[in-house]
């Protein structure tokens, strides 16, 4: 997605973008075979957020995101997503809830994908705040695991409270997968992952 990795609003729109990608791919399983299509319909979800985000905060510009916004206006967003798409159509993100899963007991399809395994998932830090006021609760989030298994594009689908969606962010940033695998080769896939936090009683 064009944006710059440190827009503060990075992941209210890669959240948008995986939400709508797999939300296209769902509504529309012909057209959502090709990757452009379903990424030209997420680029135009994801500029009508970006478009909210600048009306509330003004100061919440992205140089890069107002490019594309020009592009749309210009008519010419189409061309400009499927350009994009045969740039990196190698580093295709796959919805894995909404793929084909293997289940390795001789009856697989073809084309079915091996889901990412977690291989290492240290425990977020349990923030102090929280801990002195007894709070609990779950964290909900959506991200990509890369060809390499790491993880990436991490975004709250379900926050509650900053300092726990934070530390949830920050423990997911350690983890490591095995990559899931399609055809016998690793593929990037959106997962989404749940986080609990709870006091020992």
């Amino acid at each position: 997605m064009p944006w710059n990795d440190k827009y503060e609003h990075r992941g209210d729109l890669v959240a948008v973008d995986v939400a709508a990608t797999v939300a296209f791919v769902i509504q529309h399983p012909d057209e959502g075979k090709d990757a452009a299509t379903a990424g030209l319909a997420a680029m135009e979800s994801v500029l009508r957020a970006y478009q909210k985000i600048v009306e509330q905060d003004p100061q919440a510009h992205s140089k890069e995101m107002d490019d594309v916004a020009e592009i749309q206006r210009q008519g010419k967003l189409e061309g400009y997503v499927r350009s994009r798409w045969s740039e990196t159509c190698k580093n295709l993100v796959i919805p894995l809830a909404d793929s084909l899963v293997c289940h390795n007991d001789g009856s697989d399809e073809a084309s079915c994908i091996t889901p990412p395994r977690q291989i290492h998932s240290p425990k977020p830090k349990y923030p102090k705040t929280e801990r002195k006021a007894r709070h609990e609760g779950t964290v909900a989030l959506m991200l990509v695991v890369s060809t390499d298994g790491a993880p990436r594009d991490i975004a709250i689908s379900q926050p509650l409270t900053p300092d726990f969606d934070h530390a949830a962010i920050d423990a997911l940033k350690q983890w490591r997968f095995s990559p899931a695998m399609k055809d016998g080769k690793p593929v990037a896939v959106a997962i989404a992952i749940k986080i609990d936090f709870k006091l020992e009683h």
